[in-house]
């Protein structure tokens, strides 16, 4: 919910609201399987996808975390991303697709 958070402060628009409110990584995960994955949720708040090497500051952006594609935000150079362990910065090449905040 990271990403949706930031789009949330730059924009004002919560998209985040219909998936919000589980209580367990199961209840979440189920949210997100009949949503279509983290990539449709982003598709369907902003639209279609650019390339990542389009992305800038403030975009939204797709990577691979362990085993599962995550959202992240454009950072420059960086994709700045919750983990775990906090707040982590991943090199831009590591983005799959990038949408336009």
């Amino acid at each position: 919910m990271f990403a949706v958070s930031v789009v949330a402060a730059i924009t004002g628009v919560d998209h985040g609201v219909a998936y919000r409110g589980y209580k367990t990584k199961r209840g979440a995960a189920s949210r997100l399987l009949k949503a279509g994955g983290v990539e449709a949720i982003a598709t369907n708040a902003l639209g279609e996808p650019k390339q990542r090497k389009m992305a800038r500051r403030g975009d939204v952006v797709s990577f691979m975390s362990e085993q599962e594609v995550s959202l992240g935000i454009c950072n420059g150079d960086k994709i700045a991303a919750v983990s775990d362990d906090g707040l982590v910065l991943l090199p831009m090449s590591q983005a799959l697709k990038a949408w336009s905040v």
